[in-house]
């Protein structure tokens, strides 16, 4: 449950969902079936969720898995991507003295182009499109604030490790469900540095209920990079980073049958022992075939909260909370003040709807002693936390 898609205000203005991004293309500029596809492979590599993991060694067991898990990313397009692939030194400013290997900065605060991101782990699939994955045993489902759902990544874990299903893609005209031929594992068991592996696949896809394609992709994989991932809000973490290349040939299906596009893609994941997916640079390559236009070439996604997952690395310090939280009704606004303690000048505010504590959702941050929120009429309990 999304409690509040306010997590900053901003982003409640912050609408525009990737794949609506997408079907802003008319579908009836180009002369074939090139400008159907094309979307829909796009999503589907996007929605396609590629795990690592830090340290030495990554378990595949370690991935959030159980219902009830989720976590909030900030997520951009269009961005300098190569900000976030090169390593910074080990002088860099937020860099934790001794740590060694490579390392990434992710930390920077939330910026204006950002929108926020949540991914659910969930057992309950959508109706009819989840009855297509029936040895699945859980699923990821995206959303972005203030919007509606944009997609479900099914999977299930075995002893060889993360087995990958399908994707279920909401676009309208095409048919939502993408069940591989043969399920991958698309995370091994373990993952080390310096190791390899590889999967080929094809899923079918139809648009219309008229014109059907195939889609097959070939994934090499490679653990290139160890050390430490900076993240906002949580902190250094260890990692290892993995490169993906993924080829893309799609062709209409028919007599004859006609190759319509062939793509490279190039994916960057960093893997944290217990968080999963921390951070993810997705490049998009060019149709080799015909000069299509995509609305974005690259995507960048970075975690920022997750309720299953505590730093516990480098001796992170936990922060005093702040004391005398107070509420005023206003009418259509809930104001809250505090007071402050010591030295501490950064706090964040979170939401829940039930005193269970294990929802409760960041609404955002700041550095004075105040903060205003809009009124659902809907029981809210409110609480304050200190971060550096």
């Amino acid at each position: 449950m999304l409690e509040k898609p306010t997590i900053p205000g901003k982003c409640a203005r912050r609408t525009r969902l990737r794949c609506g991004a997408m079907l802003k293309r008319s579908y009836l500029r180009l002369p074939s079936a090139l400008n159907i596809i094309r979307p829909v492979i796009s999503l589907a590599v996007l929605l396609y969720a590629f795990i690592l993991r830090a340290q030495n060694t990554f378990w595949a067991t370690n991935l959030p898995s159980a219902p009830g898990s989720y976590s909030y990313s900030y997520y951009s397009t269009n961005v300098d991507a190569n900000a976030f692939l090169t390593p910074v030194t080990n002088s860099s400013p937020g860099v934790p003295i001794g740590i060694t290997g490579q390392i990434w900065d992710f930390s920077s605060s939330e910026q204006p182009y950002e929108l926020i991101l949540r991914t659910d782990t969930t057992n309950q699939f959508p109706a009819p499109d989840g009855a297509a994955f029936p040895y699945a045993s859980f699923a990821e489902e995206d959303t972005l604030a203030g919007t509606n759902v944009m997609g479900w990544r099914y999977y299930g874990l075995a002893n060889a490790g993360r087995v990958f299903y399908g994707l279920d893609t909401p676009l309208p005209f095409v048919s939502p469900q993408v069940v591989f031929s043969t399920p991958c594992v698309d995370i091994p068991e373990t993952v080390q540095f310096s190791q390899t592996w590889t999967t080929n696949f094809y899923w079918l896809t139809t648009y219309a209920q008229l014109v059907a394609f195939s889609n097959n992709l070939s994934i090499s994989a490679v653990v290139d990079g160890w050390g430490t991932l900076l993240l906002p809000q949580l902190g250094p973490v260890p990692t290892l980073r993995i490169h993906q290349t993924d080829c893309f040939s799609v062709s209409q299906l028919g007599e004859p049958s006609w190759l319509c596009d062939v793509q490279t893609n190039h994916y960057y994941y960093w893997l944290v022992p217990n968080l999963g997916v921390a951070a993810e640079v997705i490049i998009l390559g060019v149709n080799t075939l015909t000069n299509v236009a995509l609305p974005f070439t690259n995507t960048v996604r970075r975690v920022y909260f997750a309720n299953y997952y505590t730093n516990n690395a480098y001796g992170v310090v936990v922060y005093p909370s702040p004391a005398n939280l107070s509420l005023q009704n206003a009418g259509q606004a809930m104001f809250l003040h505090w007071n402050g303690f010591g030295n501490l000048t950064n706090y964040r505010v979170d939401a829940n709807h039930s005193l269970s504590g294990t929802n409760w959702v960041p609404l955002g941050y700041t550095s004075s002693t105040s903060w205003t929120d809009t009124i659902d009429y809907s029981q809210t309990f409110y609480r304050v936390v200190s971060v550096p």
